[in-house]
């Protein structure tokens, strides 16, 4: 089987992409373009993944109706907070539900926090994980998965990122050949 790559191309989000990877911009809306890029490569993606419930709530006139986030499902988000925290500013507003967890693999915590991770989620009905990376350009990604793949079931990780080098999308499609990848540029 091969990888499932989506890329994403609506046209806002492609100018944003380009807009990050040249290296032309300032500081400030290098940090403005995370912040909108983050917030909508998430938006595209959950469209798939959130569950939502109606509910209905009986009033003496007329019955209202709400839609809920399903509470039984979880998503989780691994990133580097150091390296995209300008993409998450506005995520948690978006799905109030989503935990946030940093990982990074040279870090101290990185063991208890994945076995944690896996303890925390493991009589979850449903649960997704998404993988975030601005830009993946070295196997630092491929060590990640080969620790991850211990606690956590690799069907279940989507990874995001705004840009990945052609030759780690070959060798992730012979590591890990189901993977879901979403991007805005192969490089």
């Amino acid at each position: 089987m091969q990888l499932n790559i989506y890329n994403i191309s609506h046209p806002i989000i492609q100018l944003l992409s380009n807009s990050i990877t040249n290296a032309n911009i300032s500081s400030y809306s290098s940090q403005t373009c995370d912040r909108y890029l983050g917030f909508l490569i998430i938006y595209e993606i959950l469209r798939k993944y959130v569950t939502i419930k109606k509910l209905y709530i009986k009033l003496i006139n007329y019955t209202k109706q709400l839609y809920l986030l399903d509470i039984d499902t979880k998503y989780i988000l691994l990133t580097n907070i150091e390296a995209t925290y300008n993409m998450l500013i506005d995520i948690q507003n978006l799905i109030p539900n989503i935990e946030i967890i940093n990982i990074e693999i040279e870090h101290k915590n990185f063991n208890h926090t994945i076995e944690n991770l896996k303890n925390k989620y493991s009589d979850s009905t449903k649960v997704y994980i998404f993988f975030l990376e601005k830009i993946i350009n070295n196997e630092k990604i491929i060590k990640t998965l080969r620790y991850l793949e211990k606690y956590i079931d690799l069907n279940q990780i989507n990874i995001i990122c705004i840009s990945i080098q052609e030759n780690i999308l070959h060798k992730l499609a012979i590591i890990y050949p189901k993977l879901k990848i979403y991007t805005t540029e192969i490089i």
